[in-house]
């Protein structure tokens, strides 16, 4: 199925908030619970992110057990046969969920459903589907979620089109401030204020508006999860970069200034001095590293990431080197645990876990980068470079890059890690294009 993007007008997104909010304050302070669940691409996954962020403002807390929600949605992708009959399986088993709560409403949208006859065959045979929508109605969520819920009736708006996907904004986090360094860019080089005031209500979130835990860390906030008192070492990159380069481009010092106090609290309390490497988070509650676990893509975020730094905002002397002797020690340490054929594992002193290729394409090009602006000895070219093919090797005819992790909380042990899922993700082709054309200086071609 084709699709073309199509803008919604922003008066129609606002509708919906307030119908979000109609919702909510019709909950007078209760707050069910609702449980997304997606199947398919990772275009899904992003329209899952989406999805939540309505949920939330119409008054809805997350659960992973169905039997605990009043609201059921089921994201799906047009996947091949086999697949969508364990879809249609898992939406049938619903009706179990059904009988025990009758106010339970299960809606069923993505690609899958948009196609006629699937959509016919959920009408007639799975009575226990409340609404069910395609992809290109998935902005009018509150207000189908509304209707189905008042009236009691079932809801499918599934009509036959080309099909068109609308884009409105996620909700604001630290995971979905990581598109805004790219909108940024954009806007340096267009100049559009569209772009530009955009940018600066982000950022000004950001400052003052993103939560705030021990030492006044950004708390690493998610879509529908808080994380309380919780610091990872991922918010450096997904939210600590954008606030600097705000800082730059909008003559902002405050934000250049937090974000440098953002990299020294979190290397307060995520370095390890016993081997140069990085905890992936810090409780500030327990006071304590959770599994003390040297996660590899947690790690990458600090070696890609500090080189981006120290290219986006200016640093004194003092401080830009002790970034830099932070950054070293850990590429010293990460040589060490480098394997064989140049991967790293996804635990990156823990040769039993498995190989990582989004981490390892990330230290590549920090460490390359790092050769090239003169902040790392020629030495250190070879494992990045070795690092290089380790991942080419990964990539499919298709161009997929392969053993990459699937999205990682913090864990309190080593098996939580080494039981993540491997799939194809969309930072793992990102950390591949900027391997990619990092080491583009260091071959010999043109870059």
């Amino acid at each position: 199925m084709a699709y073309k993007r199509v803008e919604v007008p922003a008066a129609e997104l606002e509708r919906q908030r307030e119908i979000c909010a109609k919702i909510r304050e019709g909950l007078g302070g209760a707050r069910p619970l609702a449980f997304v669940d997606t199947y398919g691409c990772q275009q899904n996954e992003a329209d899952s992110e989406a999805l939540r962020g309505y949920i939330e403002l119409m008054g809805f807390g997350f659960t992973e057990d169905e039997n605990e929600a009043e609201l059921i949605v089921v994201n799906t992708c047009a996947v091949r046969g086999h697949a969508e009959m364990r879809v249609l399986g898992n939406v049938g088993a619903l009706v179990h969920a059904k009988a025990r709560n009758p106010r339970l409403i299960v809606a069923v949208c993505g690609c899958m459903v948009q196609q006629p006859h699937m959509a016919e065959k959920i009408k007639n045979s799975f009575r226990v589907v409340d609404l069910c929508f395609g992809p290109h109605e998935l902005w009018r969520f509150p207000e189908l979620y509304e209707r189905a819920r008042s009236t009691q009736k079932r809801v499918f708006e599934v009509s036959p089109c080309e099909g068109v996907v609308a884009e409105g904004l996620p909700e604001r986090n630290v995971n979905t401030t990581c598109p805004m360094l790219t909108l940024l860019c954009v806007y340096e080089d267009t100049q559009d204020e569209r772009y530009g005031a955009l940018c600066r209500d982000w950022a000004e979130w950001v400052m003052h508006g993103l939560i705030r835990t021990g030492d006044g860390a950004f708390q690493h906030m998610i879509t529908g999860d808080a994380n309380d008192s919780q610091m990872l070492i991922d918010t450096l990159f997904m939210t600590v970069l954008f606030l600097a380069k705000a800082g730059v481009v909008f003559g902002r010092k405050d934000y250049v200034e937090e974000a440098k106090r953002q990299c020294l609290v979190h290397i307060k309390y995520l370095y390890d001095t016993s081997c140069g490497l990085y905890f992936h988070g810090y409780d500030f509650k327990g006071r304590h590293n959770y599994g003390r676990v040297h996660w590899a893509r947690g790690n990458s975020w600090y070696t890609c990431g500090i080189m981006e730094l120290i290219g986006l905002i200016p640093i004194e002397p003092g401080l830009r080197q002790y970034f830099l002797d932070t950054f070293r020690a850990q590429v010293d340490a990460l040589c060490a645990c480098q394997a064989g054929d140049g991967m790293w594992h996804t635990i990156l002193d823990d040769p039993a876990s498995y190989k990582e290729s989004s981490a390892t394409a990330a230290f590549a090009y920090g460490m390359l980068k790092g050769v090239r602006l003169g902040f790392l000895p020629a030495q250190y070219e070879a494992p990045a470079l070795r690092a290089v093919q380790a991942v080419l090797a990964r990539v499919d005819a298709a161009g997929i890059v392969g053993g990459v992790s699937y999205g990682t909380p913090v864990g309190n042990d080593a098996q939580f890690y080494k039981d993540i899922p491997v799939c194809p993700m969309t930072y793992g082709q990102a950390m591949a294009i900027l391997m990619l054309a990092e080491a583009l200086y260091h071959t010999g071609e043109d870059a």
